[in-house]
């Protein structure tokens, strides 16, 4: 009876390693698959390539803005969709990520980012993104985005 427990704790130990060792290298994939899809953000917002954030976002996915960049406080709604028109080829914007911290749980993710923005090369205000991802066919998109406009992030 003892080498039965003692063979069943072996097999059941192994199996717990192994399935740590599969989480382990899922997490990494998909960490580096969020890092992508992030970093391909950061990109459209500068490049303004509506092809390619129809594909990392979800359209209808809201989008909230808390700016205090003014005497009062505003905050407002729309979505990725509405983004689109928002784009302006007169303008260089740049949001610049002055960190990543992302947490995964399963087909859901969020990522903490502080930013810098400019326009045109002249530094407009900073903030801290929030981002939600969701893990679909395999595929990361982004799915809500709240952040913050301050005109001081010190």
């Amino acid at each position: 009876m003892k080498k039965i427990i003692s063979i069943f704790l072996v097999c059941f130990t192994i199996q717990l390693s192994a399935q740590d060792k599969t989480s382990k290298i899922q997490t990494t994939k998909d960490l580096n698959e969020i890092k992508k899809v992030l970093t391909q953000f950061f990109e459209i917002i500068e490049s303004q390539d509506t092809i390619l954030y129809k594909e990392i976002v979800l359209l209808d996915g809201q989008i909230c803005a808390i700016d205090n960049t003014k005497k009062q406080q505003n905050i407002s709604f729309r979505t990725f969709y509405d983004d689109i028109y928002l784009f302006n080829p007169n303008e260089i914007l740049k949001e610049t990520p002055l960190d990543i911290n992302i947490e995964i749980f399963n087909q859901i993710a969020s990522a903490i980012v502080p930013y810098n923005f400019s326009i045109n090369g002249k530094f407009s205000h900073c903030g801290i993104d929030i981002f939600i991802l969701t893990k679909t066919k395999n595929i990361w998109k982004i799915t809500s985005l709240n952040y913050t406009r301050e005109k001081d992030c010190n």
